[in-house]
């Protein structure tokens, strides 16, 4: 979920019921990628249109020492007081309003650093609307009717729901303009970009209870010189681990011995595998969801666990109990 997502992408840092930041308490000391990446002389750099301290985000994000966070205009009122966010129907800023700063900034203040820059956005998300979403429902529409693989349930599910559709079409449009402007950039050659999703899409979850958790993960970058597809099992956790080790496999870039990360490395295996152990946590703050390689917890009921992700019940006593006892340990 998106309250959780910093810790885990930057720090793969522990989660529970009130994530890595519980409010009224102090953060607990941690290393981070962005702290490892300021080591070794990067300048770091965060972006979001929406309330920024939703989450204690920027108190993570201070902590790590960012050298610049956007604040958008839009929060000049309390960021208790959401008046304003409700007239315009939506958490904050449409993403091309965000993205349009991101292109400005690092047109007219070139960092003379090497630079990470973190983009969140805020259209595909409840409640589906951005400014122009009346012209991308009609895109939408032609789409899924033209489309010819597309089966009849997938269909009418999106001419049932232009909207949500309507914002992942506008997100592919900003994204694109967003990488036609790096393309422009003499750091381009030497960039790696990292895209992911923080929470499932809803109207899609149709696979029983891990698909709430499927999001994708995309890395793209020049230095790349084949592309392939990868089937196994990753996560959120597993990001930080996996660029410092590249990282320091490939440059003169140094990080400590010690780290306390929960993730390991990317999986790159084509074939779809999971090796991880993995909690999960509800849209209400619960972990009570759990998976081991092929079997999976939840609601205290045992699942097995197909290459889609789809689950079947199963009967087996001894692996409930050793799935229980497994994230029974996680929450201690």
């Amino acid at each position: 979920r998106t309250f959780g997502v910093l810790p885990s992408v930057f720090a793969s840092a522990p989660y529970g019921k009130y994530c890595f930041c519980p409010p009224l308490k102090p953060m607990p000391n941690h290393r981070s990628l962005l702290r490892d990446l300021q080591d070794n002389g990067y300048g770091t750099s965060y972006y979001y249109g929406g309330v920024h301290d939703f989450d204690r985000y920027d108190s993570f994000l201070k902590a790590n020492k960012v050298d610049f966070i956007y604040v958008p205009e839009i929060q000049i009122i309390d960021s208790t007081n959401y008046e304003k966010l409700n007239e315009m129907h939506r958490w904050g800023l449409d993403d091309k309003e965000t993205f349009a700063y991101v292109m400005e900034r690092k047109t007219t203040q070139p960092s003379p650093r090497p630079n990470v820059d973190i983009i969140m956005t805020l259209t595909t998300h409840e409640p589906f609307y951005f400014n122009d979403v009346g012209a991308y429902e009609k895109r939408v529409e032609a789409i899924a009717k033209a489309h010819p693989d597309m089966t009849a349930r997938e269909q009418n599910n999106i001419i049932k729901n232009p909207n949500v559709y309507a914002c992942y079409l506008y997100m592919d449009d900003c994204v694109r303009d967003l990488m036609a402007f790096y393309q422009s950039l003499p750091e381009y050659k030497n960039t790696v970009f990292v895209i992911t999703g923080d929470h499932r899409m809803a109207l899609l979850n149709f696979g029983g209870p891990l698909t709430q958790f499927h999001v994708p993960l995309l890395i793209y970058s020049p230095l790349l010189t084949q592309s392939r597809q990868m089937n196994a099992v990753v996560s959120h956790l597993d990001v930080t681990p996996s660029i410092n080790a590249y990282l320091s496999s490939n440059y003169d870039y140094h990080v400590s011995e010690d780290c306390h990360w929960m993730g390991t490395s990317l999986d790159t295996t084509v074939a779809y595998r999971n090796t991880h152990k993995q909690a999960f946590m509800l849209n209400n703050r619960d972990v009570v969801d759990y998976v081991n390689g092929d079997y999976a917890l939840s609601n205290n009921r045992l699942y097995v666990v197909h290459e889609d992700l789809s689950c079947d019940l199963v009967e087996d006593t001894a692996k409930l109990e050793q799935l229980k006892t497994e994230l029974s340990d996680f929450h201690s």
